[in-house]
């Protein structure tokens, strides 16, 4: 096909004309989330998102003032798009409370300089650990006020007019929405803390969203948009099938050059539309599958001045196979994968080639032939760790002729780390006080369940079990493995633990029960692995076994054994070097399994 253009202009009927031009916009921007405000003790460095006013920048008035200090986190979503014009922006507050309102109040004001700032969370400093930071900030000594003779904490504030205003914040929002990523809608953080230089002495207590949506705080902003935004096809859109172009109109623009071709630079000679009316063009003929075009959009006012646009691209939707994931080349993959892929033009099922073989796939044989398909996914199953895949998807069209796609490929990793994935993968079995097991103990306490600190004495003897869902596959040499813990308790960990691990001797473990005796009564494995535990471990602390790899290699060369499927690893005191300490490590019911027993997999 050839790759000429050729555009019609819709009629004006039914397309809207442009109305008669603004010379700039005025945006009111309120927060209505909970994650949008957030205020941040200094001591502490933990977000407050639960909180019903905005205290800066001290938590209390009176007495406590300055033992409380505080940052606020501001967070709006602004419809401007990058290289808008702002003339006037400032955020307004309403009062929420009187306390220290009549005291001095100096603060700083800087924003958060990504393209797009998340919502705020409990996280640790998220919002005084924000970075970068713009070079812009503005200093705001906030206006006094009191609340009027009669009128209370209670009363409903906004009801009295009380809005206060900050100091023009124009710098700090250009500088982020000038950035290169920014985009329309994008997230803006403000930033307010005291002013080191200037030290506040009161305190302004402020309406948060968690007050109501009406008084929370609002984003005014005044901003001029010259340039023709928001283009569909977005910008580096693909897969278009019916390019449609439109656009917002620049706010003084009464008409709009176009320009359009099939590289980026775009001269007179790709003048398509002079002085056109609509925000509207259609793409109508000889377009290419695969190909990427270009588009611009001039603005021009009343007085036939002429605001240049940016060049945008769309590109049109192949007839092969696109968009493949994994991504072609993409490494460290798990050993399991689903292929999937974005389906080319006019196709109506897609033929899937497969396999460890790269000639073998390229030539479409048999060994890597995996069938048609309507679906544009398929599950590979288990796969062995580094190892290289290649994949190619035929896109089978209606009269059955079949597009060959590209050969893409990804490379599984190295090594795996499996962390318990359920309360019935951990257990406990408690040997002499009370015999059972106990699927539910938020932690794994080795070899002894108790610590009598009295007597320095360890007491309830009980075997640890874990189990994994293993994704190797039969036969595979492990060269390295080890299972990681997390310390949950101090009792007990300056005296010796010595213990021994061994696997359950079968193709595909269970999930633990609470039958008796269900750890002990598991078959072993010839192979053993003793392990002294390091003492003077600290809460929170990670510590592992030594290498396990024995264990497993055993495992993974039973018949039967396949890919996915389960293995159990026991832990038991050394009666050769019994244990006199305990120690404490994290269960799957400790934050949900975040914390949990980790096996670590190495291959050669």
């Amino acid at each position: 096909m050839s790759k000429k253009l050729t555009f019609l202009l819709l009629g004006v009927g039914v397309v809207a004309l442009l109305a008669a031009p603004a010379s700039a916009r005025t945006l009111d921007i309120q927060i209505s989330a909970g994650a949008d405000d957030m205020e941040e003790r200094t001591a502490t460095n933990l977000p407050d998102d639960g909180s019903s006013d905005l205290e800066m920048p001290y938590e209390n008035a009176g007495t406590d003032i300055g033992t409380q200090p505080q940052v606020v986190g501001l967070r709006f979503a602004v419809p401007l798009p990058k290289g808008a014009v702002i003339s006037k922006a400032y955020v307004e507050f309403t009062v929420d409370e009187a306390k220290g309102g009549t005291q001095p109040v100096n603060l700083v004001i800087d924003g958060q300089l990504v393209p797009n700032a998340p919502a705020f969370t409990s996280a640790v400093k998220d919002v005084s650990g924000r970075a970068p930071r713009t070079a812009a900030l503005v200093k705001w000594t906030a206006s006094t006020y009191e609340i009027p003779a009669g009128k209370g904490a209670g009363d409903p504030i906004s009801s009295l007019g009380m809005k206060v205003q900050t100091a023009d914040l124009t710098a700090i929002l250009s500088e982020i929405i000038n950035q290169d990523g920014w985009a329309s809608g994008n997230g803006l953080v403000l930033i307010f803390a005291d002013d080191p230089n200037n030290p506040s002495t009161g305190v302004r207590c402020f309406d948060a969203v968690e007050n109501g949506a009406t008084v929370a705080p609002l984003l005014h902003i005044e901003a001029f948009v010259g340039k023709a935004t928001d283009p569909s096809p977005a910008n580096g859109a693909t897969g278009v099938t019916m390019p449609v172009l439109q656009w917002a109109a620049g706010d003084t623009a009464v008409a709009h050059n176009l320009y359009a071709g099939a590289g980026p630079e775009l001269t007179a000679a790709n003048l398509v539309s002079s002085a056109q009316s609509a925000t509207m063009y259609y793409y109508a003929l000889a377009i290419e599958p695969g190909a990427t075009y270009y588009w611009r959009v001039d603005e021009v006012d009343a007085a036939g001045a002429v605001i240049p646009g940016d060049v945008w691209s769309f590109t049109i939707q192949p007839l092969t196979a696109w968009a493949p994931s994994p991504a072609d080349n993409a490494k460290d993959l798990a050993p399991s994968q689903t292929l999937n892929w974005s389906a080319g033009q006019f196709a109506v099922e897609h033929h899937v080639f497969f396999g460890g073989n790269q000639a073998d796939v390229a030539a479409g044989a048999a060994a890597a032939d995996k069938g048609k398909m309507a679906e544009t996914k398929l599950a590979t199953g288990p796969l062995a760790l580094k190892t290289t895949y290649y994949w190619r998807v035929d896109e089978v069209q209606g009269n059955g002729t079949a597009i060959s796609g590209p050969v893409w490929s990804f490379t599984t990793a190295s090594a795996l780390d499996l962390r318990i994935a359920s309360g019935t993968d951990d257990a406990e079995e408690h040997l002499i006080e009370n015999p059972r097991m106990d699927l539910t103990s938020s932690d794994l306490e080795m070899p002894y369940e108790d610590w009598n600190s009295t007597t320095s004495l360890a007491t309830d003897e009980q075997l640890i079990g874990m189990r994994w869902q293993v994704p190797v596959a039969k036969g595979t040499l492990v060269t390295n493995a080890y299972i990681e813990f997390i310390l949950s308790e101090a009792k007990g960990n300056m005296n010796p633990v010595n213990v021994i691990l061994e696997g359950q001797l079968i193709p595909d473990a269970l999930a633990f029960t609470a039958t008796a005796l269900d750890i002990t009564s598991r078959a072993r494995t010839a192979a053993q692995v003793k392990w002294t535990i390091p003492t003077g471990l600290a809460v929170g602390d990670k510590f592992h076994t030594p290498d396990v790899s024995p264990i497993l290699n055993e495992l993974l060369a039973q018949e039967g054994w396949i890919s996915g499927n389960g293995l159990v690893v026991m832990v038991r005191d050394d009666k050769g070097n019994p244990s006199t300490g305990i120690r404490n490590a994290e269960s799957f019911n400790t934050a949900s399994g975040t914390r949990a027993p980790l096996l670590h997999i190495e291959v050669p």
